[in-house]
C-alpha cells in the first residue's frame, strides 16, 4: 500500500525540475540590455550607431550632427552571448526534458521493482521484503542510474526535435509554400509516433531492468521479443487497462467538478457563507478540474505500472516454468486458476478446430475422388461395350471358318488343345491347395480366351490364303 504514496515523491522531484527550468528560462530571457541607436534626419557619419543617452549630449556626435538623437532601439545585445541566446534556450529545454524523464523513469523502476519482488516471492507474503518500495528505490539509485539516464536521453532528443519542428512551424506561418507546410506536418506526425513508441519500449525496458538488473539495451531487447511472443495478450491487456483507468479518472474528475460547481456557484446552503462571491466562477472550476485530473493521473499511474509489471512477470513465468514440481509457477493461486481455465478453453477450441479441419479435409478428398470414380466407371463401361462388339463380330467368323476347315486340321487342333489342357491340369495341381476357387476360375477363363484368340488368328490367315473373298461380317 505504500506504493500509493510514491507519486508524492515524484511530484516533489518534478516540481524541483520545473522550478529550475523556469528560473533559468526567465534569467535567459531577461539577460538582454536596452540598446540605444543614433537617429538623425540629415547626413551623419554616426547614424544608427550605438550610443549612451547619459553621455550623448557631451559627446562629439551631438557636435557634428546637431539634429541627431539617442533613442531606444530594442532589447538585446551585440555580444557573442546575446547572439546565441536562442541556443541556450533550446539547451535549457533539453535539460528540462532529460531531468523530467529521468524522474519519471526512476519512479517506474522503483514501482516495478517492488511489484516484481511480490510476484517472484514463492511463498506470499512470507518471502516479500519488509520495505519493498524503499529497497527498490535504493537499488535503482545505486545500480541503475546510468540505464535510466540513457533511456531518458533517447526520449529527450526526440522531444527536443519535436519542439524545434514546432518552432520552425511558428516561424514559417507567414510563408505561402504549401510543400514546406506539408513536409513539416509529416515530420511532426512521424516524430510524434516515434515518441510514443520510445515511451512504450522504455517503460517495458525499465521493468526488465528492475527484474533482472541488466543494462538498458539488453533489457529493451528482451522486453521487445517477450512482448512480440505474446502480442495478442499485450494488445488486449493494454486496451482493457487503459479503458478501465480512464473510467476511474473520469469518475474522480466528474465528482470533483460537480462538487466545485455547487461550491463556487453558492448552491449549497450549508457552506453558502464560506463560498466566495465570484462573477466568473467557471475559471476556478476549470482550474480544479484540470488539477484533479493531473493528480488522478499520477496516482492511477501506479496501478498501470503494477499491471504492466505483473503481466511481464506472468509471461516470463510461463516461459521459464511449466507448473511441475521441479519448475513450479510463481504466480498466486487466483492467477493460476484463471490461467488453467483459459488453457482448458484454448485446448477445447483447438480440439474443435482440429476436428472441423479434419472433416473439411475428408470432404475435399471425397469431392476430388467422386469425379475420378465416375470417370473410371464410364471408361470401364466403354471398354466392355467395345469388347462385346468385337466378340459379336468374331463369333460368326469363327463358326464359318470352322465349317470350311479340313478334318486333319481339326484333329491337329484337338490334339494341341488336349495337350494344353493336360499341361494346365498339371500346373494347377502344383499350385498350393490354399488358393481359392475363384482365383482358379479366373485363370482358366483367361487361358481359354488366349487360346481362342490364337485359334482365330490362325484360322483367319488360312482363310485368306484359300479364299480371296472371305464372307462379309454381319451388320448390326
Amino acid at each position: 500500500m505504500s506504493a500509493l504514496f510514491y507519486p508524492l515523491l515524484t511530484f516533489a522531484l518534478l516540481a524541483v525540475v520545473i522550478a529550475y527550468w523556469a528560473i533559468t528560462a526567465v534569467f535567459l530571457s531577461t539577460s538582454n540590455e536596452q540598446i540605444y541607436k543614433v537617429f538623425n534626419n540629415s547626413d551623419c557619419p554616426f547614424s544608427r550607431d550605438t550610443c549612451d543617452p547619459k553621455t550623448f549630449n557631451i559627446s562629439n556626435v551631438s557636435a557634428q550632427c546637431p539634429d541627431a538623437e539617442c533613442l531606444f532601439a530594442f532589447y538585446g545585445g551585440e555580444t557573442l552571448y546575446h547572439r546565441y541566446l536562442i541556443l541556450f534556450q533550446f539547451y535549457n529545454v533539453f535539460l528540462f526534458f532529460w531531468c523530467a524523464n529521468f524522474v519519471t523513469a526512476l519512479g517506474q523502476v522503483t514501482l516495478s521493482g517492488a511489484f516484481a519482488s511480490y510476484y517472484w516471492a514463492f511463498k506470499k507474503p512470507d518471502d516479500i521484503p519488509a520495505f519493498p518500495i524503499f529497497t527498490s528505490f535504493g537499488r535503482a539509485l545505486r545500480y541503475h542510474t546510468g540505464s535510466l539516464a540513457f533511456g531518458s536521453l533517447i526520449l529527450s532528443l526526440v522531444q527536443v526535435i519535436r519542439v524545434f519542428l514546432e518552432y520552425l512551424d511558428h516561424k514559417l506561418k507567414g510563408a505561402q509554400n504549401k510543400f514546406a507546410k506539408f513536409l513539416l506536418s509529416c515530420m511532426k506526425c512521424c516524430f510524434w509516433c516515434l515518441e510514443k513508441c520510445i515511451k512504450f519500449l522504455n517503460r517495458n525496458a525499465y521493468i526488465m531492468i528492475a527484474i533482472y538488473g541488466k543494462n538498458f539495451c539488453t533489457s529493451a531487447r528482451d522486453a521487445f521479443f517477450l512482448l512480440m511472443r505474446n502480442i495478442i495478450r499485450v494488445a488486449v491487456l493494454d486496451k482493457v487497462t487503459d479503458f478501465l483507468l480512464f473510467l476511474g479518472k473520469l469518475l474522480i474528475v466528474g465528482i470533483v467538478g460537480i462538487f466545485s460547481f455547487f461550491f463556487f456557484s453558492g448552491r449549497i446552503k450549508a457552506i453558502e457563507e464560506a463560498a466566495p462571491s465570484l462573477n466568473y466562477y467557471w475559471v476556478p472550476i476549470l482550474t480544479v478540474v484540470v488539477g484533479s485530473y493531473l493528480i488522478a493521473h499520477g496516482f492511477f499511474s501506479v496501478y498501470a505500472m503494477c499491471v504492466d509489471t505483473l503481466f511481464l512477470c506472468f509471461c516470463e513465468d510461463l516461459e521459464r516454468n511449466d507448473g511441475s514440481s521441479e519448475r513450479p509457477y510463481f504466480m498466486n493461486p487466483e492467477l493460476h486458476e484463471i490461467l488453467s481455465k483459459s488453457m482448458k478453453v484454448e485446448e477445447e477450441c483447438d480440439g474443435v478446430e482440429q476436428a472441423d479441419a479434419e472433416k473439411q479435409v475428408d470432404e475435399v478428398k471425397l469431392e476430388e475422388e467422386m469425379p475420378l470414380q465416375q470417370q473410371d466407371g464410364e471408361i470401364q463401361l466403354k471398354q466392355q461395350a467395345a469388347l462385346k462388339e468385337e466378340n459379336e463380330e468374331k463369333w460368326p467368323l469363327e463358326s464359318k471358318m470352322e465349317d470350311e476347315k479340313p478334318e486333319e486340321e481339326k484333329k491337329e487342333e484337338q490334339q494341341v488343345s488336349q495337350a494344353e489342357e493336360t499341361e494346365k491340369k498339371e500346373e494347377k495341381e502344383v499350385k498350393e491347395a490354399a488358393e481359392k476357387q475363384e482365383v482358379k476360375t479366373e485363370e482358366e477363363s483367361v487361358a481359354a480366351g488366349e487360346a481362342q484368340e490364337e485359334k482365330t488368328g490362325e484360322e483367319e490367315e488360312k482363310a485368306q490364303s484359300k479364299d480371296d473373298n472371305p464372307p462379309s461380317a454381319p451388320q448390326e
